[in-house]
């Protein structure tokens, strides 16, 4: 137990590092603070790799828009937050970007079909 808890309160250092070292922007927007999330339950313990990580998931997630469409990934956020390990939040991601991605395809194969 205390080994668990030492991790968790490792983990929540070295978010609260990359929060103060980025300043209050990636977390003031829904993709910022799913991305913190992600890394509090699955976190790294590099702070610079983390800065970077942090940075890319924010970017994956508004490419993620694109691909599977907004309401998925917005499904997904919102799974995300409620979330308490990180295979939940894995399942999260994957469930509501990856079925939205399908989704998209499927439309798009069906169009193409009935032309």
């Amino acid at each position: 137990m205390k080994k668990i808890l030492g991790v968790g309160l490792a983990g929540a250092a070295v978010i609260g590092v990359v929060v103060v070292a980025r300043g209050a922007a990636p977390a003031a927007t829904p993709e910022g603070r799913t991305c913190i999330k992600m890394s509090e339950l699955c976190g790294s313990s590099d702070q610079e790799k983390s800065r970077e990580k942090l940075d890319a998931c924010v970017a994956n997630l508004e490419q993620a828009k694109k691909v599977a469409g907004a309401p998925a990934v917005e499904r997904s956020m919102a799974c995300v937050q409620e979330s308490n390990t990180c295979a939940a939040a894995s399942g999260c991601m994957m469930g509501g970007v990856g079925m939205g991605a399908l989704g998209e395809m499927m439309k798009g194969f069906g169009s193409a079909l009935s032309r």
